[in-house]
């Protein structure tokens, strides 16, 4: 939990990706508000930056100089 720094929808706006001080990916049902996944990504320090492909993941960069990429479907870092 912490301040989110970031947030993007997803393409079918049924979706809300966010990232943040904690340092892990969120994604959010936009209808109920419910979270429904979160997926700690190995950064080392906020997560400041966030976009989302039309294919289905998520590129995120943080404080540590990583930038990192996360299956939003499978719910998996890649790499």
């Amino acid at each position: 939990s912490g301040p989110v720094h970031a947030a993007a929808f997803t393409k079918d706006g049924l979706k809300l990706a966010t990232v943040g001080k904690d340092q892990s990916l969120r994604e959010w049902n936009v209808t109920t508000g419910d979270m429904t996944f979160a997926v700690d990504q190995r950064h080392n320090a906020e997560v400041w930056g966030l976009a989302l492909s039309t294919k289905g993941m998520a590129v995120t960069g943080g404080w540590d100089r990583k930038v990192l990429q996360t299956d939003l479907a499978g719910h998996k870092l890649q790499g």
